[in-house]
Order: C-alpha cells, then structure tokens, then sequence
C-alpha cells in the first residue's frame, strides 16, 4: 500500500529538474518553440504553398470574401471536378489577413512570423492540457510532454511551411475546445442551461476547427470519449456487463447525458454540412495515393499497415522526415512479393504490438490507465480522417497530419519515463 501511494503521489518530483511556477514553465515552452523553429522566419515559400498561397487569387485582396465559402483550400471551385475538396475557408481568411498586414502584399516572413507564434501558442496550451489529462498534480510531467511537443522534428512540415497553417489553426481551436469542455464537465455543480450553453459553444468551435481543416472535426469525438471514461469513470468491463441488460445509458450521469447528446447531434449536423458543401468525393490519381488503388482488399489493408507503422515510427525516430512521400517513395507491397517482402514481418510486428498495448489499455490496472487511454485514443482519433478508413485521402504520408495525434503519441512517452523514474527510484530505496 506504501508502495502504491508513493508512485500515485511522488512520481512527478522524481523526475530530475527542478519545480517552477507555471508561468515560468510557460514562457519556457514557448521560448523553446520559437528558438527551434524561428529560422523558418527567413524560408521562402516552398513546394505546395506555391498552389495554395502564391497562386491562390483568395489569398489576393482584390478578390470578394465571399467566393472563398465556395472555394476549397487551392482556390478551385468546390463544384469543379479536379477541386480536392479541402474546405478551409479559415485558414484563407488568415493568410488575407497577414496580406491586409502588409498592405496588399504577400510577404513570406510574415506568414512564417504567424506560424511560428501559432506553434508556441498551441505548445502553451498543451502545458495546461497535458495537466488536465494528469489530474493537476504534475506539472513537471506536463511540462515535460509539452516541451517534447514543442521540439519535435516531425513538425517541421507544418511550422516551416505556410500551407500548415491551417493544422496550427485547427490544433489551437482543438485545445480551447477540450480546455471549455473540461472545465464545463469536471465543474462540482452546473445548471442545466450553463451546460447546454458551454457544450453548444464547444460544438462551434469545432466547426470552427474544421473549417480551418478536416482533422479539427475530431475534437468532439475525443471529449465524448473523454466523458465516457474520465467523468463517468466507465470501463470496458462495466460495458461488457451492462450490454446485455440494456443498462448502459444508467452508468452515465444526467449531465453526461446532456453534453453526449448535443455533442452527438452536433458532430452528425456539421458532418452533414460538411459533406453538402463537398458536393461529392475528391478524385485523386493513383500516384497520390498508389494503395487505395489495389484491387484486393487484402493488399489494401497490409499497405495501409505498412503506412501506419510509417506513420508511428516518424514520430518515434524522426530520421527519415520527407516534404513529399508521393512519386513511390513507399513501394507497394503486392502478392507476388508476400514470400519475400521483409515488410511483411513489421506489419504483423506492427499488429501484434498493437493488440498487446490495446489488451493493455482495456484491461491495466495501473493508476495511469485512464492517462494511457486518453493519450492512445487523443492519437488515434485524430488521426482517424488521415487513415483512409472513412475516406480515400490524396497523399501517402503527410507528416502535417501528425501534428495534433503527435500530442496524444507524447502522452503515452511520458508515461514510459515516469515509469522508469519510479523503478529507478524504487530500486535505490529497496
């Protein structure tokens, strides 16, 4: 019992570095994440801004706000059957914005100036969420997640390249929509229109998240998942026994239940709009996306486990960092190499780790099994939208797409060092 309450309450002071202020940690953090990336301050523009910055006329102040609603992120007509259908008329309006700064002219250092601020903001805003996923009693833990978040190579691509923005953008509007949603579902006591109110607003943020791009829909599903297992405490067991009894709905609190159905509602109606504004589905060509193109399922689904291990182990060790992974970059895997194809064994490596850290999140008693969870599914839901799994993407690997799920990956490492904080504490004291 000793033991227990000694790694529950004193892991956070065993890491080796001293205790601050919270606001110190914060100017630290952002400081940080302004040095690693403040060279991009001088970058030109580069590869997809030239489409989406340089020759977009939205951008162009000369062009009516209003054709931008109808425009996707390139500037092509929504309507048109060569537009991708990225609808993130947000995101254009900031980059009009740092135009109108600069009256009328488009200046790369200004638009990299935007994104480098944007990354320290939303590396600021992890420091608080990291601390609310950790109950608020570790804050050197938070600011260590929140400063692997602020150095990570991966997100280069999205801070050194204008087009990124619209990540930063969604990320931001992401925490402030997790950050209100907490406050609102862990307050002692909330009257019914307070709750109603506040959970409507997240719901609008998280239109507003999206319009910056895709991703920023997720946000939703992740405080839902957030209510479910934190607030009501409710674990894969309770649901295994209640399922057949139609006793469910009864583990949820009545407030849970009136933030689930409006974030329900919520997430169905904008989803909805998303797809009548869309029109019908983007067509990509077989080079942008070479696996979506395979006939049989099966090949399909050991080259898309091929691209998630990728996907992880960029975020793990960060050595093969690429602008573009299109153009073969990434050989498909084909039945006729199945015998002899070595990326067969990491693919099925790649499973089997999978199913045994899942068996782990559901079934761990550790006093970090909800944290765990809350990191696993933070990654893995927002990630969903890039996985080819609800919708055939137009990329391979785009390390952009990292940038939030990121967040939740650097939960789950600081997990692992606090772990092994604790055996090296607990060794020296035994």
């Amino acid at each position: 019992m000793k033991s227990k309450q000694l790694a529950v309450v004193s892991w956070d002071s065993k890491l080796p570095f001293p205790k601050f202020p919270v606001w110190l940690y914060v100017l630290i953090v952002a400081f940080v994440s302004i040095l690693c990336y403040g060279n991009s301050y001088y970058g030109a523009f580069v590869f997809d801004d030239s489409e989406a910055v340089v020759n977009n006329h939205d951008v162009n102040l000369e062009t009516p706000v209003v054709k931008i609603f109808s425009h996707d992120f390139w500037g092509t007509r929504l309507t048109n059957q060569a537009s991708h259908k990225s609808y993130r008329p947000l995101t254009i309006l900031s980059f009009r914005f740092n135009v109108w700064l600069n009256n009328g002219h488009l200046c790369p250092k200004s638009l990299h100036l935007t994104n480098i601020v944007l990354h320290a903001i939303v590396s600021c805003q992890l420091l608080h969420v990291y601390n609310l996923l950790f109950n608020g009693d570790s804050p050197k833990t938070s600011f260590l997640a929140a400063l692997m978040f602020a150095v990570h190579p991966v997100h280069v691509e999205v801070v050194s390249g204008i087009v990124g923005r619209a990540d930063l953008l969604s990320a931001c509007l992401s925490l402030f929509v997790f950050i209100i949603y907490h406050r609102t579902a862990t307050a002692k006591q909330i009257n019914t229109l307070t709750n109603i109110i506040a959970t409507v607003f997240c719901c609008i943020l998280s239109a507003m998240a999206m319009l910056c791009k895709e991703q920023g829909l997720m946000i939703m599903t992740f405080c839902g998942v957030f209510e479910v297992i934190v607030i009501n405490k409710i674990t894969f067991q309770n649901i295994t026994k209640n399922i057949k009894t139609s006793k469910i709905i009864r583990l949820l609190k009545k407030e849970s239940l009136e933030r689930l159905f409006i974030l329900i509602a919520g997430f169905c109606i904008i989803l909805y709009g998303r797809w009548t504004i869309m029109g019908s589905p983007p067509v990509f060509q077989q080079i942008d996306n070479p696996a979506s193109f395979l006939t049989t399922p099966f090949e399909r689904f050991v080259n898309y486990s091929y691209i998630y291990f990728i996907n992880i182990w960029i975020m793990i060790c960060p050595v093969w960092l690429c602008f573009d992974w299109s153009m073969g970059c990434i050989p498909l895997i084909r039945f006729n190499t199945f015998p002899k194809d070595p990326r067969l064994f990491i693919v099925f490596g790649f499973w089997t780790i999978l199913v045994l850290i899942f068996y782990k999140i559901l079934f761990s008693k550790n006093y970090d099994k909800k944290q765990l969870q809350m990191g696993f599914l933070l990654g893995l839901l927002s990630f969903l939208p890039a996985s080819n799994l609800m919708f055939t993407v137009g990329f391979v690997i785009a390390e952009r797409v990292l940038y939030l799920p990121s967040a939740g990956f650097i939960i789950i490492i600081v997990l692992g060092i606090r772990r092994l904080c604790l055996n090296y504490f607990v060794q020296r004291v035994s």
